[in-house]
């Protein structure tokens, strides 16, 4: 198996003081399709 064309570890994203995502860590290969679904918080 190939390395991953995306490597994410611990990845933490905030709004102001508001924590949008938290500790994410995730492989992407070639070819692969990511998508992030969830609440928009409205």
């Amino acid at each position: 198996m190939s390395a991953p064309l995306v490597h994410i570890e611990n990845l933490s994203v905030c709004y102001g003081q508001t924590p949008a995502v938290t500790g994410v860590s995730l492989d992407v290969a070639a070819g692969e399709y990511l998508g992030v679904i969830g609440p928009n918080g409205g």
